[in-house]
């Protein structure tokens, strides 16, 4: 896959900025432990997960995410849900994206639209796509503009946010 799809980081997990939004896309792994019956013992992303904890505690320190006017962060699995892959999340990515001024994470996996606003927990909005409709950003310096359409074009939801010294969603 990274042959073919080569990153930056030369992981599944990188950092790239596009216009004013800086992207950090991590790699979640699946949503089973490690020692399922599903992956025969041949798999280890527990281990992974922390390699992209310790890899995201820096990345955010950097001048190119720092000056980010919108960060946005993408995974596959929402860091909310009883299984252990959403636990790992929550406990190994979440802390380190709640310190970092987090505009909003766009996941998948669950296969419906939902949105969360921030909580107490994860203080910023986490937005996860069905898996037929499609997220359109467009962003300048100020405001950043997410559409959601579905498969025949039509828009079904739209979310604005302004830069974090204004208040977001």
């Amino acid at each position: 896959f990274p042959r073919y799809f080569p990153t930056p980081t030369g992981q599944l997990y990188y950092m790239f900025r596009q216009g004013p939004v800086c992207f950090i896309v991590l790699d979640c792994g699946e949503d089973k432990p490690d020692n399922d019956i599903e992956y025969s013992g041949i798999v280890a992303f527990d281990n992974y997960r922390t390699e992209q904890a310790q890899w995201l505690e820096k990345v955010i320190q950097g001048d190119e995410f720092q000056q980010s006017p919108f960060k946005v962060v993408i995974t596959h699995i929402p860091p909310f849900g009883n299984w252990h892959g959403e636990k790992e999340i929550l406990d190994k990515f979440v802390p380190i994206l709640n310190k970092a001024n987090i505009d909003l994470m766009m996941c998948g996996h669950l296969h419906n639209h939902i949105y969360r606003e921030r909580s107490d927990a994860i203080n910023f909005p986490i937005l996860v796509n069905h898996n037929r409709e499609m997220i359109n950003v467009q962003a300048n310096k100020q405001q950043m503009d997410i559409q959601i359409s579905n498969s025949g074009g039509k828009q079904v939801k739209a979310f604005h946010f302004k830069t974090q010294n204004n208040s977001n969603p």
